[in-house]
């Protein structure tokens, strides 16, 4: 339901800003956090970016997202429209493919790179050894539980993650991505 609020909220909304400045007069108009930063977090970025950030809408809430989201700005916002349907495969296959434990193992790693960098471990191959907290215990006795397969895909895509969680892009959208994820 919330999902459905806010993509009815950003159609109601002229998508014709061009910097984030413009972006703050929306402020009133969103008394939800999680809307606004999503709302900025779509406008704002760019094609590079929507591949960089293809793994937070593979979680089967994103998938659903996406999917109303593109079919909504078909009659309203026809560039949005094409750049999204241009990634929908992508999300379509991960529907039908991702169970349970896939959607753990997502949160997981985001998880686990954020960790990571409180940690200061700055180095592309992370590992599981320091999370010695509270939290990366829980996370840790989450991976042990996961297939062998999902073990391996996982310790594949941390050093990525890593990277991308000191990245720019995650540092402009920080609240999108904490509370998207940390729900």
């Amino acid at each position: 339901m919330k999902c459905l609020l806010f993509i009815i909220l950003l159609l109601k909304i002229v998508f014709s800003f061009e910097n984030e400045d413009e972006l703050k007069v929306l402020e009133g108009k969103f008394p939800d956090s999680f809307e606004l930063e999503s709302y900025k977090f779509f406008k704002l970025l760019n094609d590079e970016e929507y591949e960089t950030v293809r793994w937070v809408l593979e979680t089967m809430k994103g998938v659903k997202c996406f999917k109303k989201l593109m079919n909504k700005s078909r009659e309203k916002d026809e560039e949005l429209y094409q750049r999204l349907s241009k990634l929908y495969p992508k999300y379509r296959k991960m529907e039908h493919s991702l169970t349970s434990e896939g959607k753990i193992y997502i949160k997981v790693v985001y998880l686990a790179a954020r960790e990571n960098l409180l940690n200061q471990n700055q180095t592309e191959t992370a590992e599981w050894k320091i999370l010695t907290n509270e939290q990366g215990d829980k996370m840790k006795k989450i991976f042990e539980n996961l297939s062998d397969a999902a073990q391996e895909n996982l310790l594949e895509e941390l050093p990525v993650f890593t990277k991308f969680i000191k990245d720019d892009l995650y540092k402009k959208h920080r609240n999108f991505f904490d509370v998207y994820l940390d729900e």
